[in-house]
């Protein structure tokens, strides 16, 4: 048995090693969020450069290149989402730049179809899904 001393003792060290905890699972979130927005935003931009690439030049290579980049950017989204608990006004920002994306590959798409494209809607459309739950 424990004397109350070291009981009161013990209640100290746990309340401040669970509001630590709180702390930190506060801090993941945040940077987890950052991580979600800043793949999206990676995503946008390789999406407006294959817009460029795709008119004037037409440089299939780094078209290919691009998509993949996007594609790359959206599994990044994809593994991390889970991590991640977001507040109303957070899934609102995850929303609008999910919805720029979704415009830009369907632009896209139109211009250059390939395999890739199909891959990236589908993530697109998993995360759309993930976003309202």
């Amino acid at each position: 048995m424990f004397s109350r001393k070291k009981e009161r003792a013990l209640d100290g060290r746990v309340k401040t090693v669970l509001e630590s905890a709180r702390i930190a699972e506060k801090n993941l979130n945040h940077a987890a969020l950052g991580f979600l927005l800043t793949e999206l935003d990676a995503a946008v931009t390789f999406s407006k450069v294959c817009q460029l690439a795709s008119g004037s030049s037409f440089d299939l290579a780094k078209i290919d290149r691009d998509v993949q980049h996007i594609e790359l950017a959206l599994k990044c989204v994809m593994q991390a989402r889970e991590r991640v608990k977001l507040k109303t006004h957070e899934r609102k920002k995850f929303r609008e730049k999910l919805q720029e994306l979704e415009v830009l590959v369907m632009l896209l798409s139109e211009r250059v179809p390939n395999a890739t494209m199909k891959s990236i809607k589908k993530h697109l459309t998993c995360l759309r899904t993930w976003n309202r739950s």
